[in-house]
Order: structure tokens, then C-alpha cells, then sequence
């Protein structure tokens, strides 16, 4: 027998109504205490409770069976083996300590509860437990001897689980249970507790009772445990439902080869550069492709915009890197991933179809908002959390993760930041550097592998550049027009061009645009184009040697193509013979001479200007070939080829001044020098595009 009991047992043994339980508790002053554990409430002491109810409970006790053993089918919650085997433990140890001493088995039991209750002896098992009286340590060792020591006959049975039933979702009433979810399982999110206040309102005024905000939010947890996808769903969405519930494809990339696929994607970094125009703090776009049996970054660009240049451009340095072409590239929705010069299938241009067509690389797509798709995500996270985030210019990926010195207020971290932004070929050359330490590292993704060794394992036998090179030319359709074309505000002239009134290919690459190749849509070789230049308006009178000799060069140009087209008409009227048209009646040539004209004499015409005049405009003449012919101001002189180069580039591309011949030779030998190859040459390709964009959109 307890020392207490609550209520509800009570009116089980005595055989009435909780009410009328309640009324002579209250009329006769049944003694009471405060009820520990989960629930709360009181129970009545055994020792005040009249002879009758005393005399109840003994007979409802001795009527009841000994608790049985779960089934071995069944499984033990957690929380009812924890008190289980706090159970056997006390037990256990009372029976040791109660051998061991040289005193009664009372005196021992009392001695060993004092230190039990206290919580300094077996303080675990007086955390799950609370304080226990003999009785209640007796009733647990009878159990014990009755089942062969077995501990699951004291493991807590409240609940359905002792049944091979499961846990049931809590006592709040179907009715609420209806209300409740559709509070809380709308695409808003509402919060559990913005939920249980408007259930509460509803319940109110439905005039339905009301169960605590616990008994709600376990409702609201037991519901999840077993309906997960309809709560995810409800509340995030398909995407939610499929990303987060759904099972997901394993795909085993050691059955792949380096260089089979590739991965492409462009992602916005999270650190500021400057910009290579306006000198002003910007967010570039990373261009990545990455292999995906190596898990090892291979070609990228980082550019302010994603376009097909920067893709193309990357793309050209992975198929350098790797030494072969890929055999397919699995590629992001972008606008700039489907342009025409990547994916464009026209038969009517021969060979002139996509990039990915004329090296023969298959093309698959990612499914819009399926980042899983693409490991190359994961690679950014990974470069995020590695490498970005060290460097000073860096400012989050969003609002929540700016760091301290972008917050209001924090004038410590403010004035101690370092202020250094990267240029755009600084940032290139600190991802070239991660990417090479991140190739070192033993990564998971490829079994505790290193990506550079599993990459340099699986390279190709080499490609030919110069055929690589002609297949990355960009290609458009153009319609020639007195020899010439246009093309980004660049008029270009070409003599294959001659005699020509049909669309034509040029191809040329946005790096070097002084050489544009012709061909006929069906892959003849026409020939090649280059700018044109304005000459002179008044090269004679106002213009040096050179302005002269380009005019005579232009003009003997101009009679060398009349004079071809006239020995062809000439031959072509030799082949024709007489004009057929002659021979028509109406046609006929009148026989009588026409009079003669008489030719009118030659008059001297008088000079126009005096000898005065001529003088001063010799005068003028010669004092304007003494002036600079160049708008920009050259240095007197450059302490390196470096410098040099740098000065000819910015007149030649930015500016669009021409340089002399001396300038294009320097120009042209340091770009073959080991020192543009390896290391400078990467800033001033970049700038190349973003050059030619500028004259072009003046």
C-alpha cells in the first residue's frame, strides 16, 4: 500500500463521483499533500483517510494482479528505461548496503533513504526519481524477486507503450485538435504559440473548453513526429516538402573520370572588389567549373557581370587544365548559360552551331530552384566558410550575417577595420590560391581524398590549342556593305568583301578584335577584316608624310578594285557579244551625221588668291606640322616594360588613340614575355572586354 493517493484512484476503490469524493474530503478534512511529478495536483495521505476508505483501498489491492512483463516485441520508450533502471540501481544498492551493515534491516533501509533523498548519494537517480519511501522500496524489490530480477517490470508503464500501443497525441478534444491545425499549418508559419492564442479566441467563443498552451504544443510535437510531410508541406511548401522529406538519389561519382562532367554555375561573392571601371566598391560574380569526380575547381573568372564572355573564357581555361574536352557539362538557367553562342543549333550556318556542338560536348540543365542538383553549391558554401569570410572587405550574404563593422554604432570595430579592397585580378589570384590549398586538403565529398591528386591523376593527353582558340571565336551573322561591316561601333573593311551582297560569318574573340575572319555560311574561307581608320579630312594642306602616304594608300586601294571589276566587265562583254535589244525594229540608229558641235575656246582663268595669300597659308602650313599629332601626353619615360605596356594599353583600349609602330612593337614583344604569361597578362585580359564594351557604347 501507498502512503497517498490521488482522486482519481480513491473514487475507483471506494465506487463514487469524483464530486462526491471531493465534497467529503472537504466536509471531514482528509489530509492532503502536494502531488510531485508531471501533472501536479494533490493526493490524500493513507493515515487521514477514515476506515472505509482504508479498508477499500486494501481490498482493491489485494484484488489487483502484479504488473507483467512487456512482450519482448514490445519496445521500451527511452524515458520509461531511464526510470527503470534508476529503479534496479536503488535497488540494487539497498540490497548491498542493507547486507554489508551490522544493524536491523529497518534501521538500515531508514539510514540508506536519508543519504538517498538528501540527493548526495546516487544524485542521477534522485534527479529522475525524487524522494522514495521504504514501502515504495519494498514494493520494488517483491517485483524484482517475483521476475527473476528482471528491470523492465520497473519501468514506468503510464501510457499505451507496455501494450504494444503508441503514444497518443494528447487530451485536447477533436475539436480543438481541427482548429488548432488549421491555425498553424498555413504558408504564413505561424508560430505555436500564435496559434494556441487564436485557437484559444475560437474555442471561447464557440463556448468549447480550453486546454493549456503545454497541452497544445505537445499536441502540436507528437502531431509532427508522425506527420511530418503534411506539416512541411502545409507550411513551406512542394520545394520544403521535397528538399527536406522527401528520400533523395545517391549518385556514385567514382564510377566517373576526370573531365566527364563538369559542373558550371555562377555565384555572387560575398566580399567587395573594385570596380575596374568606376574605381568603386562592388559585389563581383564568381564563374566556376567544376569537375565532378575530383570535387576540384578547374576554370573560373571573376567579372562584374555574368556573361558569355566570362563563361567562355572560364570554360577555355578548364579545358587547358584538364588537357582534354569534357564530355558533358551540367549547367545553371541562366540567360547567359542559354545564349545562342553556346547552344545555338541553326542548320543553316554548317558548322557554325553552338560552342558545346562544334567540341562535342553534351549539355544538361539543372531544374529551376534545384540547387541539389549542382555540387558545385556546396563547393561555395565551402568557399564562403574557408576563405571569404577572412578577408576584410567582406560583408555577409545577407542582412543577418553582416559583420560588426557594417552595424550601426559600432564605432570600435569601425575604426579598427582594415579598409583594403581587392582589385578584380587580386580576387582572382586569392581564389587561384584557395583553390590550389583546397586541392591539398583530404575532402569527404571523394572519400578522405585530396581533389588535386584525384585531378592530376585523370588529366588528358593535351589538346591543340590553336584549334581550341578558333573553336572559342565568337561568331555572328553579318551582311557586308561597301566592304565593310560594323560591330560593337567598330567599322571593319576587308577587300574579300568586294563585289559581295550576301550574308557572311565573322568570327573573332573579344580580346583581340584587330582581326576579324570571313567566311561563306557553308565554311569557305573569305578572308580577313580589320578596323578601319579616319584619315585626314585635308591631308594635303593640314596633314604630315604619313596623313599623305595613308590617303595615297587608300586611293590606289580604291582604283586596284575599279580596275579588277573593269577587266571583268570587259571579258564579260567579249562572252556576251552584241546587244540583242539593238536588233529590235523600234531600236534602229539614224543614218544622217549630226551637225558638228564647234568647241568653245579656252579661257585663262585669273588666279584666285594673290601672292600674299598663298605665303600665309604656307606659313600656317608649316606651323601646324610643328604641332603634336597625338591628343595624350607621353611620359618623358618609363622605369619598366611594365609601366610601358601598361601607358600603350590604356591609350590603344580605353582611350582609342593609335599608337606609332615603335609602341605596337613593345607592346607586342612583352606580351611574349614570360612575365605576361604567367602572371600579368590575366589583369589585362580581363580589362580587354570591359575596354572595347566602353568604346563601343560611346
Amino acid at each position: 500500500m501507498k502512503d497517498a493517493y490521488i482522486t482519481k484512484e480513491l473514487t475507483s476503490f471506494v465506487g463514487v463521483t469524483k464530486a462526491t469524493l471531493l465534497a467529503r474530503a472537504k466536509r471531514e478534512n482528509w489530509q492532503s499533500r502536494t502531488r510531485k511529478g508531471r501533472g501536479g495536483g494533490n493526493e490524500w495521505l493513507v493515515a487521514g483517510l477514515p476506515e472505509d476508505v482504508r479498508a477499500a483501498i486494501i481490498m482493491h489491492e489485494a484484488k489487483t494482479d502484479v504488473p507483467a512483463l512487456p512482450t519482448d516485441n514490445v519496445v521500451i520508450p527511452d524515458w520509461a528505461y531511464r526510470v527503470g533502471m534508476a529503479r534496479f540501481r536503488l535497488v540494487s544498492e539497498w540490497r548491498q548496503f542493507v547486507a554489508k551493515s551490522k544493524v536491523t534491516k529497518g534501521k538500515a533501509t531508514a539510514a540508506f533513504l536519508i543519504a538517498v533523498n538528501s540527493g548526495q548519494l546516487f544524485p542521477k537517480e534522485f534527479d529522475i526519481l525524487n524522494e522514495i519511501s521504504d514501502k515504495t522500496l519494498y514494493r520494488w524489490d517483491k517485483r524484482l524477486r517475483d521476475n527473476d530480477d528482471d528491470y523492465r517490470i520497473l519501468c514506468d508503464r503510464r501510457g499505451k507503450w507496455s501494450k504494444g500501443g503508441r503514444k497518443g497525441l494528447g487530451q485536447i478534444g477533436p475539436d480543438a485538435e481541427k482548429i488548432f491545425l488549421g491555425c498553424w499549418l498555413t504558408p504564413n508559419r505561424p508560430s505555436l504559440a500564435l496559434a494556441y492564442r487564436a485557437t484559444k479566441e475560437i474555442l471561447k467563443k464557440n463556448d468549447l473548453p480550453v486546454s493549456s498552451n503545454r497541452s497544445f504544443r505537445r499536441f502540436a510535437e507528437r502531431f509532427d513526429e508522425t506527420h511530418h510531410d503534411l506539416v512541411v508541406l502545409k507550411r513551406n511548401g512542394e520545394k520544403a516538402l521535397k528538399d527536406k522529406v522527401g528520400p533523395y538519389i545517391t549518385r556514385n561519382s567514382d564510377l566517373l573520370s576526370v573531365g566527364d562532367v563538369l559542373f558550371c554555375d555562377g555565384h555572387v561573392l560575398n566580399f567587395r572588389c573594385l570596380h575596374p571601371v568606376t574605381g568603386k566598391p562592388f559585389r563581383p560574380i564568381l564563374i566556376c567549373w567544376f569537375d565532378w569526380r575530383s570535387h576540384m575547381p578547374v576554370g573560373w573568372e571573376i567579372m562584374p557581370t555574368e556573361d558569355t564572355v566570362a563563361i567562355s573564357s572560364a570554360l577555355h581555361m578548364a579545358i587547358r587544365m584538364l588537357a582534354q574536352y569534357p564530355r558533358c557539362v551540367y549547367l545553371d538557367n541562366g540567360k547567359a548559360f542559354r545564349g545562342k553562342y553556346f547552344s545555338n543549333v541553326d542548320d543553316d550556318f554548317g558548322e557554325f552551331n553552338g560552342l558545346y556542338a562544334r567540341l562535342g560536348i553534351a549539355v544538361q540543365y539543372s531544374r529551376p530552384y534545384e540547387a541539389r542538383t549542382k555540387i558545385v553549391e556546396r563547393f561555395f558554401r565551402t568557399f564562403d566558410e574557408e576563405c571569404q569570410r577572412l578577408l576584410p572587405s567582406y560583408i555577409g550574404n545577407n542582412v543577418a550575417n553582416k559583420p560588426a563593422w557594417m552595424m550601426r554604432n559600432e564605432k570600435y570595430h569601425a575604426a579598427t577595420h582594415n579598409e583594403w579592397t581587392p582589385t578584380l585580378r587580386e580576387a582572382s589570384e586569392v581564389f587561384r590560391l584557395y583553390a590550389q590549398w583546397y586541392g591539398q586538403q583530404e575532402r569527404k565529398s571523394v572519400g578522405g581524398q585530396r581533389p588535386l591528386d584525384i585531378l592530376q591523376g585523370g588529366l588528358g593527353d593535351g589538346v591543340d590549342l590553336a584549334e581550341l582558340d578558333r573553336h572559342f571565336l565568337f561568331r555572328q551573322k553579318i551582311t557586308p556593305k561597301r566592304c565593310g561591316f560594323t560591330i560593337s561601333g567598330v567599322r571593319f573593311e576587308s577587300d574579300a568583301l568586294y563585289g559581295l551582297n550576301k550574308p557572311v560569318m565573322a568570327m573573332y574573340s573579344w580580346s583581340d578584335m584587330s582581326e576579324v575572319y570571313l567566311h561563306t555560311l557553308e565554311g569557305e574561307r573569305l578572308g580577313i577584316a580589320r578596323p578601319t581608320e579616319a584619315l585626314h579630312p585635308l591631308a594635303r594642306i593640314f596633314g604630315d608624310e604619313l596623313d599623305l602616304q595613308k590617303i595615297k594608300e587608300a586611293n590606289k586601294r580604291q582604283r586596284g578594285l575599279k580596275n579588277t571589276t573593269m577587266k571583268m566587265v570587259k571579258a564579260f562583254d567579249g562572252d556576251i557579244g552584241e546587244n540583242a535589244l539593238e536588233t529590235l525594229p523600234w531600236m534602229r540608229r539614224e543614218t544622217v551625221p549630226l551637225k558638228a558641235v564647234p568647241k568653245p575656246k579656252v579661257i585663262k582663268a585669273e588666279p584666285v588668291m594673290d601672292e600674299a595669300e598663298i605665303a600665309r597659308l604656307e606659313a600656317v602650313r608649316a606651323k601646324i606640322k610643328e604641332l603634336p599629332t597625338n591628343t595624350f601626353k607621353r611620359p618623358a619615360f618609363f622605369s619598366s616594360e611594365l609601366e610601358r605596356y601598361e601607358w600603350c594599353f590604356e591609350q590603344t583600349y580605353r582611350y582609342g588613340y593609335e599608337l606609332p609602330p615603335e609602341d605596337h612593337s613593345s607592346m607586342r614583344a612583352y606580351e611574349a614575355s614570360e612575365e605576361y604569361q604567367t602572371g600579368m597578362g590575366a589583369r589585362f585580359e580581363q580589362l580587354k572586354p570591359i575596354y572595347l564594351k566602353q568604346q563601343s557604347a560611346r
